[in-house]
């Protein structure tokens, strides 16, 4: 396992440290010089996340070579990038899964392919975006399956965020089937960041969608409404956050159907069709 830029930095200092108290023993004048090191440790220590993250925003870990084949395989907006976009897109999800606090529900510890899709949904949202993080929205818990919550405590669903605390709840079984087979199932983790991103974008020039949109956003993707609201089995579903999902699992198609709005995304999410 590879030390942290942060502990290499305080390695000198570590260092130092141990040979004045080694002096110490034989001349207690040396104890004076024990203060620097102290502080200088305990500097490196406090700044430890801003120094580490500095360092691998600069210097991105390498994905592991199954991930990256594991979108080029199943995530078509991935094989539709530049071999730029493509390395753009891994470093970004290997610096969200470092940045990203996954709360494990029943599992011992969430699965590194499950971080990875939760990954891969928020950085294909914001690609187009200088910043890619969501500072209100750091906290990923992921159920094994469907599960209550405080706010739903009577419904079993597969996702869902909670702006208080900044969480986003994931079922593991349906964030995966979504984004293996978004033509199939709803995918969850792109409309779950499709939400995060709106909340955390609020001045975008964001459409009023009313109750008629359902009826081309079925033509788009194929999701009757009273599907979508059967699967996730909650009523506060948002067609704006849905649009998005279509817009992302779904290009040629919603271009073709809702033009207008195609146009309106592709400009706030700098996408290129």
């Amino acid at each position: 396992m590879k030390m942290s830029p942060w502990r290499l930095l305080a390695a000198p200092f570590m260092i130092a440290g141990i040979f004045v108290l080694y002096k110490t023993f034989s001349d207690p004048t040396w104890s004076w010089y024990l203060i620097p090191c102290v502080v200088m440790l305990a500097v490196l220590y406090v700044l430890s996340p801003q120094i580490d993250w500095y360092w691998y925003k600069r210097n991105p870990p390498a994905m592991p070579k199954p991930l990256a084949m594991f979108f080029q395989k199943n995530m078509r907006f991935y094989q539709n990038l530049s071999v730029d976009q493509k390395q753009k897109f891994r470093d970004r999800v290997s610096l969200y899964m470092m940045a990203a606090d996954y709360m494990p529900k029943v599992f011992e510890k969430v699965p590194e392919d499950v971080k990875a899709i939760a990954a891969a949904c928020a950085v294909e949202i914001t690609l187009g975006k200088e910043t890619f993080l969501f500072p209100n929205y750091e906290h990923i818990i992921v159920y094994p399956k469907a599960f209550p919550s405080p706010q739903y405590p009577r419904n079993i669903h597969p996702s869902e965020i909670y702006d208080h605390d900044g969480v986003i709840m994931f079922s593991a079984e349906h964030l995966v089937h979504g984004f293996v087979q978004p033509h199939r199932y709803f995918n969850v983790g792109l409309y779950e960041y499709a939400r995060v991103f709106v909340d955390s974008y609020p001045t975008e020039p964001w459409p009023d969608l009313d109750e008629a949109i359902w009826t081309p956003l079925e033509q788009v993707s194929g999701f009757k409404k009273e599907a979508i609201f059967k699967y996730m089995n909650i009523d506060d579903i948002s067609p704006l956050a849905v649009s998005i999902m279509f817009f992302f699992d779904f290009p040629e198609k919603f271009k073709e159907t809702l033009p207008d709005l195609d146009a309106l995304y592709s400009g706030i999410f700098n996408v290129e069709r």
